[in-house]
C-alpha cells in the first residue's frame, strides 16, 4: 500500500510459520505483527530516521505509561536531552484524523508535555507545536521539519 503522506521506504516483511505477516521495526530491531496501524507506524519511523535524520536512540516505540491510573501505550516518542520533544499518534489508513484523535494525543500529552505532536493515518498528517501563551497550534509540515534539521 502506498501512503501518500510519506515516501516509499524499503521494508522487510516475512511470513510466520502460522501464516501471519510481520514487518521489521528499525527502532526495536525485531519483526512485529503487520497490522494496518503498524504499517503506518513503520513509515513514520523511517520518515523520522531516514528523512529527518533523528538518531534511533532518541526514539521510543509503543511504550506503556500511566494516565489517570489506566495503562496506555504511545505509538512513537522522540526525545531531546532526555525530555519528550515529539509525540506521534498513528492510525490505520482508513481512520479519519478527527477531533477524537486530536483529543487522544492531547490526553496522552498531559503526561509528557511534548513540544510537538504529530497525528497521521499515512494518507494525511497533522503537525502541532506548543506555544506557552496559546497552547497547541497547527503548523505546516515544512515548519515541523525545520525544527528537526
Amino acid at each position: 500500500m502506498y501512503l501518500k503522506a510519506f515516501p516509499k521506504y524499503p521494508t522487510k516483511i516475512k511470513k510466520t510459520n502460522e501464516g501471519s505477516l510481520q514487518i521489521f521495526d528499525i527502532v526495536r530491531k525485531k519483526h512485529v505483527n503487520l497490522t494496518p496501524e503498524e504499517w503506518v507506524r513503520q513509515h513514520v519511523l523511517h520518515y523520522l530516521v531516514e528523512d529527518l535524520k533523528i538518531d534511533k536512540v532518541r526514539v521510543a516505540v509503543e511504550k506503556e505509561f500511566q494516565y489517570k491510573s489506566h495503562s496506555k501505550r504511545f505509538d512513537v516518542m522522540v526525545y531531546h536531552n532526555h525530555r519528550p520533544k515529539l509525540l506521534v499518534e498513528c492510525k490505520a489508513a482508513h481512520v479519519s484524523l478527527d477531533q477524537s484523535v486530536a483529543d487522544q494525543i492531547g490526553r496522552y500529552n498531559f503526561v509528557f508535555e511534548s513540544e510537538f505532536l504529530l497525528i497521521t493515518n499515512g494518507m494525511a498528517s497533522m503537525y502541532f507545536q506548543r506555544f506557552e501563551e496559546k497552547g497547541y497550534q497547527s503548523i505546516s509540515k515544512s515548519e515541523f521539519e525545520q525544527t528537526f534539521s
